[in-house]
């Protein structure tokens, strides 16, 4: 009865039904405010039930790996793919629970770590994965070395994003748009993407033209509030400054203002939504008269 225990590199795709292992990591570097992540993967002769790894650093989260159904995977003609065959494919990464690990005869079984360089010691840490049963007897044991680098590279050299549709979330999670929970969700996802290495934040002011089929309307969700009053034109910010202080309050260095066009040939503009009404009785007759003469011909 054999087990194959070891751990590889974040890149690297493991398929379950892989014939031969992943390349080893033995060690890897990090500079301060990085995150090292790397796969712990594990392929089992023999069934196990509620299996236990146990990191040695408690500074490690693991997190599982699942897999989704892939049923056309190659264009004809296409040569950029690593398996042209339906299968299951390594792509969601889950929080851990007791009963996740259950280690199938001949199928690999990933699992995603991750180490904030901030809860290391600088220099070189040993980490011990321990591989149990349920009895808690040790089936295998595989070590990396994480560094810690003392240095720094400085400022950020590099914009990077990555667009987050905050409609998207608002119809999977059946919320409100830009509601307290919509917010709440947003929150989160963003704080993940920063840790993750984003340093932009997109900013929806209107309606994302980007990733819209032709003719397809999507859920609205713009920051800026439009109002129209025969020609004239009146802008509300309550929920773009709400959006940009909870961006800056997370740690955001750049933002990304949401395009006026969309991409594949910039065919298309997006959807802009105005309330054709008199304006808010919150604004001034002196506020009115301002914004009406600042947006007249614009």
């Amino acid at each position: 009865m054999d087990i194959n225990f070891l751990i590889t590199n974040s890149l690297e795709k493991v398929f379950i039904d892989s014939k031969t292992p992943p390349p080893a990591l033995k060690r890897l570097s990090v500079m301060p405010g990085e995150t090292a992540i790397f796969q712990v993967v594990i392929k089992s002769s023999f069934p196990v039930a509620n299996a236990k790894l146990k990191p040695s650093l408690p500074a490690v989260r693991l997190s599982m790996v699942d897999h989704i159904a892939g049923h056309f995977m190659r264009a004809p003609g296409s040569d950029d793919f690593m398996i042209d065959r339906p299968g299951l494919y390594p792509e969601v990464i889950r929080p851990l629970s007791p009963a996740d690990i259950y280690l199938r005869p001949g199928l690999y079984t990933t699992l995603w770590a991750e180490a904030d360089a901030a809860e290391l010691d600088k220099g070189e840490n040993l980490t011990s994965f321990t591989l149990a049963d349920s009895s808690d007897k040790v089936l295998a044991v595989a070590d990396i070395v994480i560094e810690v680098i003392g240095a720094s590279l400085g400022g950020d050299v590099l914009f990077v994003t990555n667009w987050l549709h905050c409609d998207c979330l608002a119809d999977y999670y059946n919320v409100r748009v830009f509601g307290k929970e919509h917010f709440r969700l947003i929150e989160n996802f963003m704080r993940t993407a920063l840790r993750h290495g984003i340093n932009a934040a997109f900013l929806p002011c209107f309606t994302p033209a980007l990733d819209t089929a032709p003719g397809i309307r999507r859920t609205p969700c713009q920051l800026i509030d439009i109002f129209k009053d025969g020609e004239r034109f009146a802008f509300g910010w309550k929920k773009f400054d709400r959006y940009v202080r909870m961006c800056k309050r997370l740690g955001v260095t750049y933002y990304e203002i949401s395009h006026l066009f969309s991409q594949w040939g910039a065919a298309y503009c997006p959807d802009i939504d105005a309330r054709v009404t008199a304006w808010p009785s919150t604004f001034s007759a002196a506020t009115r008269n301002r914004r009406a003469r600042d947006t007249e011909g614009s």
